[in-house]
């Protein structure tokens, strides 16, 4: 017989009766039971005895998992995995605030319950212990249902049992956009798990009770949510009308109210609604309203803004005028001059096509001619690795790809890795190809967003994105990366993922687009959406390339009309010229 959850419940609740009666009756003082009682708070650890606690959590979560996975009731579905009882004690208010020692009752009580009551209270204390990031500091969360606010991003969001729902806020709109459903993922011990229909959200405690972090799978960092006691005035009421003036003031105040780049891009955004409101009246057309949308961001040259009018069918994006406008116009000539003048053996593919990988033999224009021993990585995307659109599946594609791309690593004397014609996709690609270029762990980034309504300069505290170097196969030897205009967005930020790399990564070509920014995704009353950047990338020295980009180390012309005439590659010749030196 298969035993419920609510049984499951239950017994967690009874084994949680001997800390539930320690934490409220008062403690005997003095060595001996005979002792006088007397009320006396329960007494915090120590930091030494903390590190203890949590040493001895692990050794007790080990046992604890050996004794279920040997027990035939394991097999019988009757006790389930340690997550499953983490989520069902996530409900229950019973993590009291400090990590007590209980005393000569503990014992006691402890063997009161037998083995089943044993099991369950054991996998209590891990998860109250060794969960805890900060035994001296942090107090037991509260239960998530409630209201919460975003640092940054402008988003509310509601927790209701096992449903949440987030809602996309400015000063006079609160548009509901996702819905997702609590589930039960294995492994997730210290975090609450939300599917939605397009994103799996994880919720792990904050630095203090009345935080936590979610996190997307696909980001390369998290956001902090904030408790909150009332819902924000726009979203007390009903909803906003859908007329184009609604449309328009919603549009202007959500980058009024998240957009940080303005100086950087030297436009004055008061100025362009002074222009632009009194072209909206109740007259105005889908077409029209659209046409005043675009034209308000167009001059931001900004790739990470774009529109999306469904119900005509229209799209915008925003772009920054290339000093190489050959590449894209000819990115099929461009593949066919590499891959018949530069590549021996052809490539093989990886990843839906999204990674691409061969020898570099020696171009038309080398002299002498080097050994094919430099590889070539041609990175087209940081997205769509793999048909199934589960993040987790997508990762696990892109690491078993590069195991077989660096099995023979040690054969290479040089790699190329060209993201020129890259449109970006997940950061978290990008630092696992990192990590198997570093031979030390060293940080790739920091990121902040703006998280103050009136002033743009106003950030969240910089959260650190590390390169870890893998224990899987990859490559520690000399590195060239190319770069043009149409390294965009997640391709940028693994340029940056590679600065801290030693041996140092050599950057040939042009500067890259200027966008780094996860993408601020929001919905306009009419349906429309459109996006924005609201995040800054810095690099270890706190400078960042919003807007030029980064720049190569070597700066190369990228496809010139001259080149593609005769067949050449000037990015790959200076790289070729570059490692072969390190070719013996």
């Amino acid at each position: 017989m298969v035993e419920s959850r609510k049984g499951i419940l239950s017994k967690a609740k009874l084994a949680l009766r001997p800390i539930t009666i320690l934490a409220s009756r008062p403690r005997r003082q003095g060595s001996s039971m005979n002792a006088p009682l007397r009320w006396a708070p329960l007494t915090p650890l120590s930091a030494r005895n903390a590190r203890g606690v949590r040493g001895a959590a692990k050794k007790i979560m080990k046992k604890y998992e050996k004794t279920l996975d040997s027990a035939d009731a394991v097999i019988h579905g009757i006790w389930p995995h340690r997550c499953t009882i983490a989520h069902d004690l996530a409900e229950l208010p019973i993590l009291v605030d400090r990590i007590f020692r209980p005393g000569p009752l503990f014992a006691l009580f402890f063997r009161m319950g037998g083995l089943a009551l044993q099991r369950t209270l054991w996998a209590v204390l891990v998860f109250a212990t060794a969960g805890s990031a900060s035994a001296r500091t942090r107090t037991s969360p509260r239960s998530l249902d409630g209201l919460w606010l975003t640092d940054g991003y402008r988003e509310f969001v509601e927790f209701r049992g096992d449903d949440m729902r987030s809602y996309e806020i400015t000063a006079l709109s609160c548009i509901p956009v996702v819905k997702a459903t609590r589930t039960i993922e294995m492994g997730a011990v210290s975090e609450i798990v939300f599917v939605g229909e397009y994103d799996t959200l994880r919720i792990s405690p904050g630095p203090s009770p009345e935080t936590r972090w979610l996190h997307a799978d696909g980001s390369a960092s998290k956001i902090l949510l904030r408790r909150t006691d009332s819902r924000p005035k726009p979203c007390g009421g009903q909803p906003i009308a859908d007329t184009p003036l609604t449309n328009y003031q919603v549009f202007w105040e959500t980058f009024a109210e998240n957009y940080p780049f303005f100086a950087l891009r030297k436009v004055d955004w008061l100025a362009v609604d002074r222009s632009f409101r009194p072209q909206v009246t109740p007259k105005t057309t889908p077409e029209e309203l659209f046409l005043i949308l675009s034209h308000m961001i167009e001059p931001l040259y900004d790739a990470h803004t774009a529109i999306r009018a469904y119900s005509i069918r229209r799209g915008f994006r925003g772009y920054r005028p290339a000093l190489d406008p050959m590449q894209r116009k000819s990115a099929a000539r461009i593949t066919e001059i590499i891959d018949t003048n530069y590549l021996r053996g052809g490539l093989r593919y990886y990843c839906n096509k999204q990674l691409q990988f061969g020898l570099l033999s020696s171009g038309p224009t080398q002299k002498p001619r080097l050994p094919d021993s430099i590889g070539y990585l041609r990175i087209h995307s940081f997205s769509r690795y793999s048909d199934d659109r589960e993040f987790a599946k997508q990762l696990d594609t892109l690491e078993t790809a590069l195991d077989d791309i660096f099995r023979d690593s040690a054969k290479l004397t040089g790699l190329v890795i060209d993201v020129r014609i890259n449109g970006g996709g997940s950061d978290v690609f990008g630092v696992s190809i990192s990590s198997r270029l570093a031979a030390r762990d060293y940080l790739a980034y920091s990121k902040v967003t703006r998280n103050d309504i009136r002033d743009p300069k106003h950030r969240t505290t910089p959260q650190a994105i590390i390169v870890h170097a893998s224990s899987r196969p990859g490559f520690r030897g000399p590195v060239v990366l190319l770069t043009s205009s149409d390294t965009v967005s997640a391709a940028e930020t693994f340029t940056m993922a590679v600065f801290g790399r030693q041996p140092h990564v050599i950057r040939v070509g042009a500067n890259t687009q200027g966008v780094f920014s996860d993408v601020l995704n929001r919905t306009l009353p009419n349906g429309w959406s459109f996006g924005l950047p609201t995040e800054i990338y810095l690099t270890k020295d706190g400078k960042a390339f919003d807007g030029l980009g980064v720049p190569p180390d070597i700066a190369v012309p990228i496809f010139t009309a001259e080149d593609i005439a005769n067949g050449r590659d000037s990015a790959i010749d200076k790289a070729l010229e570059l490692l072969a030196p390190k070719v013996k």
